[in-house]
């Protein structure tokens, strides 16, 4: 195989394949080198739109794929500039530029740092499992003292309001069954608004319960 190819309407973002694909067993063998230079990362947006409502960036870097064309071992060190993403549940956008390094088709998180555009730095670690046997997953590690965590400013929304929070936590499991466990504690600057419509609202909303001075 020696394939290149261009595409992003008016970039020229060339990815350059080289190698060897083994085609006489049922499952063919892969041994294969790409040159991937500016490559958008919107490309994987269809794969994460159910969590992000924006995903963006230039990726760079030098792919080695091996195994088979059923289960692919991708190892990697790809450099993401400029990269942009917004989370779907919270309204917040990130900035970020980093490496990543990409082990057995794992995409690892080394100090992998996400801005807030007010400036704040939140520091992540951990692992994303392209080809887990449910599908993408993940565990990753999130530390800072202070960044944005909310946005929302729809009032129709079951809550809304802006919050910047200081976060020791972790998120783990599969794109569409997170488990998230952190302590995390708000800081200047936090709004946070939840409409109630009635009594019974004002002791049982969602996941927030109010309790009174005896019951503290």
């Amino acid at each position: 195989v020696d394939s290149k190819m261009f595409r992003e309407a008016g970039i020229v973002a060339p990815v350059s394949v080289m190698g060897i694909v083994d085609m006489s067993v049922k499952d063919p063998k892969l041994d294969l080198v790409a040159d991937i230079s500016h490559v958008s990362a919107n490309m994987f947006y269809p794969v994460l739109d159910n969590v992000l409502s924006d995903l963006d960036g230039v990726i760079g870097g030098d792919v080695q794929v091996g195994g088979s064309l059923s289960k692919p071992d991708i190892s990697a060190t790809i450099k993401i500039d400029q990269g942009h993403v917004g989370l779907k549940p919270t309204g917040v956008e990130y900035a970020f530029s980093n490496v990543i390094e990409v082990e057995n088709s794992m995409l690892l998180f080394n100090g992998f740092q996400l801005k807030d555009f007010d400036g704040n730095v939140a520091e992540v670690n951990g692992v994303v499992d392209l080809f887990s046997p449910d599908g993408v997953s993940l565990r990753l590690d999130l530390a800072t003292e202070n960044i944005k965590v909310l946005d929302i400013q729809n009032t129709n929304n079951p809550y809304y309001g802006t919050i910047y929070a200081t976060i020791s936590g972790s998120v783990s499991g599969e794109l569409d069954n997170l488990a998230v466990a952190a302590r995390v504690r708000p800081n200047k600057g936090s709004t946070i608004a939840v409409p109630l419509s009635d009594k019974r609202q004002v002791r049982y909303h969602e996941f927030i319960t109010f309790v009174s001075e005896d019951e503290s």
